[in-house]
């Protein structure tokens, strides 16, 4: 246990927090040496495992291949998948088509509906989302709670309007 060095000598090092060494040596990225001290567990670390670390986090990150007309495509843990020429026009209709497929709810427009969420009611009438919450909470306009959002009945709206 010669030659050791303490938790903030490693993260000078490492030029890194106490607490991103604290990760490294839990990861098992670094392994760390512990001793009863005067006033507990106290850590250590050998100088060459900071080193090795040190090393390790200043390699540059491996890049996605792609080619220069971006026609390939990197897979991770897998060889390089090349689509052939017009092949990413081919994919989008595919995905576009795919979507278009798929069953999706109505969509109505905020005119045409009797109850509006806060964020809807304000887009309507231009004003904050606070300022209805407030007028809610004062019971000045009537709202439903539906699970965790509030809905507001679009005659009760207008009439607090006509009021203000």
């Amino acid at each position: 246990m010669m030659n050791m060095i303490n938790k903030s000598e490693a993260a000078a090092l490492l030029g890194v927090s106490k607490r991103a060494l604290e990760r490294y040596a839990a990861a098992g990225r670094l392994p760390a040496v512990y001793t009863q001290g005067p006033t507990g567990r106290q850590v250590s670390f050998d100088p060459a495992d900071v080193e090795r670390l040190k090393v390790e986090r200043e390699a540059p990150m491996p890049r996605p291949a792609t080619s220069p007309d971006n026609t390939a495509l990197a897979i991770p843990g897998k060889a390089l998948a090349k689509l052939p020429p017009g092949g990413a026009g081919q994919l989008v209709s595919l995905l576009q088509a795919l979507s278009a497929q798929a069953p999706a709810r109505p969509v109505v427009p905020v005119a045409d509906k009797l109850m509006l969420t806060l964020a809807e009611a304000a887009a309507l009438t231009g004003l904050s989302r606070a300022r209805l919450k407030a007028a809610i909470d004062a019971g000045q306009l009537q709202a439903v709670q539906i699970g965790r959002s509030r809905r507001v009945k679009r005659q009760a709206l207008e009439g607090w309007i006509e009021d203000l």
